[in-house]
């Protein structure tokens, strides 16, 4: 730009400066940005994936083994095998009651995780925890052993429904498909001239 001539001289500390007379000028104006497009929508995600799919099943085949158990309680009239030996005609009718409830819960649950409802999967998740953890205190402190006829087709259930339904693939379908991100219906109302 030639805004003077160049300059040779020496700088404070001795150095040898050379200049070549050009002074460079930036303007600092407000530039407007160009706008910037919408992000693009994840592509919905209509079918559970298969850890979803597996939990839900295993909490539903855990739900009808407590229905069967219900039953053969029922039929039999004896609980002896998981209360006591000592278990009377109320006892026979709490256990029915309680595997059926739990069978039922299970088979509604499975159904609310399939469709991709969290509170579902986290109520499940909970369930089998508490579970686990009553079944290992009761082996700890001197109960029985789970067997295959005595908790232990349960607890296999219980750990695999766990396993299942904590992996992120479960865990981002239940998120995607939960109220918070469903895009609410808005109708339009037709113009008066139409």
């Amino acid at each position: 730009m030639n805004f003077s001539t160049g300059y040779h001289s020496h700088n404070g500390g001795g150095d040898r400066i050379e200049t070549d007379g050009d002074l460079p000028v930036l303007e600092l104006a407000r530039v407007e940005a160009p706008p910037r497009p919408p992000a693009p929508l994840p592509p919905p995600i209509l079918r559970a994936p298969p850890p979803t799919v597996f939990g839900a099943a295993v909490a539903a085949g855990r739900g009808l083994l407590s229905l069967a158990v219900a039953g053969l309680v029922a039929v039999s009239g004896d609980a002896s095998g998981l209360v006591g030996s000592d278990a009377t005609a109320a006892t026979v009718t709490a256990t029915v009651l309680a595997f059926a409830a739990v069978g039922l819960l299970d088979l509604w649950l499975a159904r609310a995780v399939v469709r991709g409802s969290t509170a579902a999967r986290v109520l499940l998740l909970l369930l089998s925890t508490v579970f686990i953890l009553d079944t290992a205190v009761s082996n700890l402190s001197g109960g029985p052993r789970p067997t295959l006829g005595n908790g232990l087709p349960a607890v296999t259930l219980s750990i695999l429904l766990m396993l299942a339904l904590s992996s992120t693939r479960a865990r981002e379908y239940a998120a995607a498909r939960g109220p918070a991100t469903r895009t609410p219906v808005t109708r339009t109302q037709p113009s008066p001239g139409s």
